[in-house]
């Protein structure tokens, strides 16, 4: 279970998170909606701990989140702007993930992009927006981490892919008992996959439901 309490950042005078709260259920979709600009970035890095908070507390499994190796083991987070290193296949890229989590599935990884219909053996740089993404969410799933945070999650994506994803995502949860954070700026695009939904507006959670 995420149990984030009181939570706030801002970037210079600009409030971002204002006394945030917000409980995410263990084996369950949330997913979190807001206008772009709304946090939902930043919140999502707030609980990989990429960024840090300037109050408030994150817990996982009842661990502080900040600067625990254990809990960051359990998170994967795949941001909304993907880096891949120059000249790395898609093997490659899955070598690395490897190296990062213990519980890597490199079977499963291959039998997605098989499905995908991805060339593992074919450099990431010369693939297109939406090819790089799906990429980018195998290897993100592969892992079978704990938590799984995905921004923006379908951007780039045509529908059958989506469709595809969402199927994929909706078996990892299901069978793995992992618990799934999904942003986006689009209700539609995560209303049929999601467990619970919260909006996200003027820093704070401003309803939730299932």
């Amino acid at each position: 279970m995420i149990k984030i309490s009181d939570l706030n950042k801002s970037y210079g005078k600009n409030q971002v998170l204002d006394n945030l709260n917000c409980n995410i259920k263990t084996n369950s979709i949330y997913g979190l909606i807001g206008a772009n600009g709304a946090g939902k970035s930043t919140l999502l890095r707030i609980i990989a701990d990429v960024i840090r908070r300037d109050s408030g507390s994150v817990l996982i499994d009842d661990r502080e989140v900040e600067d625990s190796e254990i809990v960051k083991q359990k998170i994967a987070f795949l941001p909304d702007d993907l880096y891949f290193f120059s000249g790395y296949t898609m093997l490659d890229m899955a070598k690395f993930y490897e190296a990062m989590y213990e519980k890597f599935d490199m079977a499963y990884f291959k039998e997605l992009a098989e499905m995908l219909k991805l060339d593992i053996n074919s450099k990431v740089e010369n693939f297109s927006k939406g090819m790089k993404r799906q990429v980018s969410l195998i290897c993100t799933i592969a892992t079978n981490a704990d938590y799984l945070l995905f921004d923006e999650t379908f951007d780039g994506l045509d529908p059958v892919i989506r469709n595809l994803m969402k199927k994929i995502i909706a078996k990892q949860m299901d069978t793995k008992s992992t618990t799934i954070i999904m942003t986006s700026h689009n209700l539609r695009e995560l209303e049929d996959i999601c467990d619970n939904l919260g909006l996200l507006y003027k820093g704070g959670i401003l309803f939730e439901s299932d």
